[in-house]
């Protein structure tokens, strides 16, 4: 066997083995918080454990009839959670709520919470459940 087909060999089997080696599984998870989903089940077990009247907007996911639901109403950037057990001289609390760590603030999120507080509401993002619970905690009726 000449050193030419020996090289031709050995190229041919770097190649076979590059592409079949294991792959690096994904890098990024960010396995070292809780995802938002578990954050929002904690704080709702929270909520409905007091009996606060409150609900859920289903703004995130994607969706193939985000035309229709646009239609009736979703609107981009509202808020996660609305809550209507509040003291007498605010309107309600609206929280979006992020995870602990590697969250963004959306621009439409930002202006949808400021709009509401305007408007009376206490509004603010809430960066897990223990953040989300104080500040409804801070806001619920006295006595």
């Amino acid at each position: 066997m000449g050193e030419d087909h020996k090289a031709g060999i050995r190229r041919a089997l770097e190649r076979f083995e590059a592409r079949n080696a294991p792959r690096a599984k994904k890098k990024g998870k960010r396995l070292d918080v809780p995802y938002e989903s578990q954050e929002a089940r904690w704080f709702v077990q929270w909520l409905e454990d007091r009996g606060l009247l409150f609900c859920h907007i289903p703004n995130e996911g994607k969706r193939n009839n985000g035309a229709a639901l646009r239609a009736q109403g979703l609107r981009k950037g509202a808020p996660d959670l609305l809550i209507f057990t509040c003291r007498a001289e605010i309107r309600g609390i609206a929280i979006e709520l992020k995870r602990r760590k590697y969250y963004r603030h959306a621009p439409e999120q930002v202006e949808f919470l400021d709009r509401l507080r305007a408007a009376g509401w206490v509004a603010e993002f809430a960066h897990g459940a223990e953040e989300a619970i104080d500040i409804v905690a801070a806001n619920l009726p006295r006595g």
